[in-house]
């Protein structure tokens, strides 16, 4: 058998609950304390909550029958003349309909934000929000429901199906003496049932209507819970569950914004980079084939520049042997790689000559390279020298 967590919030920031089983009797003992821990006592059941009924107001609005949509939006306006807040400063939540008008419950929503609050802080996502007096039984014709927190404490009325307040004691006594107006409007009763948790005393209500006592041996839980598992739901309007979620939403939509502008803007500059990229390598790929067609003729048209510069390289290696080429250009190398401010320009090799141009920063290192290439075996030859760009003819002494 399913069950249900009734929570009743007090209004000192304490709680009671006790779970209902779907017969409305109880399963389990009542807890009482501080919310957090009676909010343990959940262990996963979904959570009806009772709200103290003296921080809000249940009245009738004498509206046309039309639509809820258009209800919510006239109930504020037809309201308004009986309001001291200000009517965007209030949550109004809409009951069943009879012939004194639509019920609804006007709340703040400071104190709504504030009872939400409290309930996520302490692990509860309520399904509904239910003023406590509507957990009352509800009266017969003529007849007040009424549960009384000592005999000076206040006292919470209910006077129908969707309807109640709560008054003090000696303020509701005036009111069944008919010494001040019913706060939910219509006639007084000529009974009301009133229930006191334990041993509690009665508070005196004169003798104008009939009182009739009874105890609440289990306390105001065990009266009110096997009785909330309906009546007028305060989350309605922006505090549905669909609402909050979008409420929810709604406070990641900038940063969702922000970052769906920043991954635009690095998917844009990614394909910037790549498409710069990609013309870079066709430069280089183009460059490097008319190097390669200019320094090797003999390969003609450049297809595949690495696989067709290898087997060239292959053959000026000689089937394996140290080549000509390799031999020339490795003393070159070794000549001048101690020597700085020498640029090599252009390189060129037949026949077993290496014919190159280079710059030298100094006229010095002309003779030192082509020292350094004699001891090593390589006859040189100098031309152009009047000039900083010397051309060299290099082969291997024979």
């Amino acid at each position: 058998m399913s069950e249900i967590f009734i929570l009743r919030l007090r209004d000192d920031g304490s709680a009671e609950g006790v779970a209902v089983a779907a017969d409305g009797s109880l399963a389990g003992r009542i807890h009482a304390g501080e919310l957090e821990a009676v909010a343990r006592r959940v262990e996963g059941r979904p959570v009806r909550v009772l709200v103290p009924t003296d921080e809000l107001w249940l009245a009738r609005a004498d509206l046309p029958a039309v639509s809820r949509t258009r209800l919510a939006r006239a109930v504020p306006y037809a309201l308004e003349d009986r309001l001291v807040d200000e009517v965007e400063d209030l949550h109004f939540a809409l009951g069943g309909r009879n012939e004194a008008g639509v019920a609804c419950a006007v709340v703040t929503r400071a104190r709504m934000d504030a009872w939400l609050e409290a309930l996520t802080r302490a692990g509860i996502r309520p399904r509904a929000l239910v003023p406590d007096v509507l957990a009352l039984p509800e009266p017969a014709e003529g007849e007040w429901t009424a549960l009384a927190a000592g005999p000076d404490g206040p006292v919470v009325v209910r006077t129908g199906p969707e309807d109640g307040f709560t008054l003090e004691a000696e303020a509701l006594a005036a009111v069944l003496e008919g010494a001040l107006a019913s706060p939910g409007g219509g006639e007084r009763p000529r009974r009301l049932r009133l229930w006191v948790e334990g041993e509690e005393a009665a508070p005196e209500l004169g003798e104008a209507v009939e009182v009739v006592v009874e105890k609440a041996r289990e306390g105001a839980p065990g009266l009110l819970a096997p009785r909330a598992m309906g009546g007028l739901n305060l989350l309605q309007g922006d505090y549905s569950p669909r609402e909050d979620w979008a409420r929810r939403l709604r406070r990641w939509r900038l940063p969702a914004a922000l970052a769906g502008v920043a991954l635009l803007l690095h998917g844009g500059l990614l394909a910037w980079d790549y498409i710069a990229l990609n013309q870079e390598s066709r430069a280089l790929k183009a460059e490097a084939e008319a190097l390669i067609e200019e320094e090797f003729p003999e390969i003609g048209r450049v297809v595949d520049p690495r696989v067709q510069v290898r087997r060239v390289l292959e053959g000026l290696r000689g089937g394996g042997e140290v080549s000509p080429f390799r031999t020339l250009v490795a003393a070159w190398g070794e000549a001048v790689a101690e020597r700085e401010g020498i640029t090599l320009q252009r390189l060129d090799y037949s026949d077993g000559v290496l014919d190159l141009r280079a710059s030298f920063r100094e006229r010095e290192q002309v003779q030192a390279v082509r020292d350094d290439l004699r001891e090593a075996g390589i006859e040189t030859e100098a031309a152009g020298e009047g000039s900083e760009e010397l051309r060299l003819r290099l082969q291997e002494a024979t």
